[in-house]
């Protein structure tokens, strides 16, 4: 189990340096591991593709605080400058 049967994981910069193909790879275990065993995962990154292919809801950071909830097609079209 994971580390004794884990809740929640934090990942921070997962996809740093990671070629595509492995990045995917990646993706597609983290999306098991939550369907298959129930694990929530915290993911601290900047490729808004990856955290896309992987995250619902994505929650931002702005500042000292955190945004509403927004979905991933709003963060791209209008990148992170401080405020949604």
């Amino acid at each position: 189990t994971m580390m004794v049967d884990a809740k929640i994981v934090f990942l921070d910069e997962v996809g740093a340096g990671v070629n595509r193909t492995l990045l995917y790879t990646i993706a597609d275990a983290i999306k098991q591991l939550n369907e298959e065993r129930g694990y929530t995962f915290v993911v601290i990154e900047h490729d808004m593709e990856f955290i896309g292919r992987i995250c619902n809801p994505v929650i931002c950071m702005a500042g000292e605080g955190f945004t509403r909830p927004i979905v991933i097609c709003q963060l791209l079209r209008f990148p992170f400058k401080g405020s949604f």
